[in-house]
């Protein structure tokens, strides 16, 4: 399970959550400089009672993305947040300010959103592949028993999985893959069904097979994202889920994480009863 936008309403009874796309980023929790708003983080974080926490960590305020505002992150986002900050001190601080606050409550990191997407990066893999390993630095120093979570690899071929995936493994075995748990997202093309979905996951199953032997988890999946007829049927919608929960334990996926809780645009997805 996953949570994005409108998450504030009443929570299911068990699932794990990941707080992304909620107003919860570095660039909504510090617009100023040293002036921190906690307000509501803390509020998604009490709400999810005992509930495994993953938060996600990167795309900073305007005042510490690396050149600024450029315009070109995703609508939603504020400006600037699709770039790597401005230096790895700053990196790290905020880094620290967020573990520290949630550390004996939230166990998992993920670092940065589908970097693949320019929306959502649009540094260096250099960049990428050194936050990742400040923040498993920082965090491990705080607490060696949390875990980190990798940016996720995308198979989708929009997210230019031949060029970017191969880029993005690279610039994680060049600083010898400074986290704990592999995570990607996965969504089949519009239309397409399990096989859309098994297809895409065994292709990331296979680029890292020959790196450290890690967890795989599934940070984000849905189907026919962007497509016609969406949201699909209960009927279809309770098959899908079932498929896609045999497949992954099959591949052996540790955790899948639905796209996405009270999501306020259901057109977008085709699963919405997660």
């Amino acid at each position: 399970m996953l949570f994005a936008n409108n998450c504030l309403g009443p929570m299911p009874p068990s699932n794990p959550i990941r707080i992304w796309d909620a107003a919860t980023q570095w660039c909504d929790l510090e617009k100023q400089r040293g002036v921190w708003d906690w307000t509501r983080l803390d509020l998604i974080v009490n709400q999810a009672g005992s509930r495994s926490i993953m938060i996600v960590l990167g795309h900073p305020p305007a005042w510490a993305a690396k050149g600024g505002p450029d315009g070109r992150q995703a609508a939603w986002m504020a400006a600037g947040s699709n770039r790597p900050p401005i230096n790895m001190e700053t990196w790290r601080r905020y880094v620290r300010a967020v573990v520290m606050r949630y550390k004996d409550r939230v166990r998992l990191f993920q670092v940065w959103n589908e970097p693949a997407d320019k929306r959502f990066y649009s540094g260096t893999w250099t960049e990428l592949g050194t936050m990742t390993k400040v923040a498993y630095t920082e965090i491990k120093l705080i607490d060696k028993n949390l875990k980190v979570v990798s940016p996720p690899l995308q198979p989708r071929k929009q997210a230019g999985w031949a060029v970017r995936g191969k880029a993005i493994m690279k610039s994680m075995k060049d600083v010898n893959y400074p986290f704990d748990i592999w995570s990607c997202h996965i969504y089949p093309q519009k239309g397409e069904g399990i096989e859309g979905f098994k297809r895409d996951l065994e292709l990331v199953k296979d680029a890292i097979s020959l790196t450290p032997r890690k967890q795989l988890w599934i940070t984000e999946t849905n189907y026919n994202l962007g497509g016609e007829g969406n949201p699909y049927p209960i009927k279809r919608q309770t098959a899908l889920k079932s498929q896609t929960r045999n497949v992954c334990k099959r591949l052996d996926i540790g955790r899948l994480y639905w796209y996405a809780y009270a999501y306020d645009n259901p057109k977008l997805i085709g699963i919405t009863n997660t």
